[in-house]
């Protein structure tokens, strides 16, 4: 997955519990996201991605053309910005 330039990582720890929330309920209740046969219910999968933003597995981006915000994986974010920006993102 290429992200294009225009996207700047925003660390989850400068969101308001309420943003954060709201952001994170946003992408889990995105179509296409899922996860599995069984169903899980949403405080499951807001915690899955707390967890994910916790440990660095995941950050949110912020993307300055359409001012959206959206949830991705580290090291995918990190392979399409090149060497030269992965100390850019903690």
């Amino acid at each position: 997955m290429e992200l294009p330039d225009n996207l700047t990582p925003v660390p989850h720890t400068e969101l308001s519990d309420d943003a954060l929330r709201g952001v994170i309920e946003s992408f889990v209740l995105q179509e296409g996201t899922e996860y599995g046969e069984h169903d899980v219910s949403l405080d499951a999968k807001v915690k899955q991605v707390v967890r994910q933003l916790e440990d660095g597995s995941a950050l949110i981006v912020f993307d300055q053309r359409s001012q959206s915000v959206d949830i991705r994986r580290k090291d995918d974010f990190l392979k399409s910005r090149g060497p030269n920006h992965k100390d850019q993102v903690r």
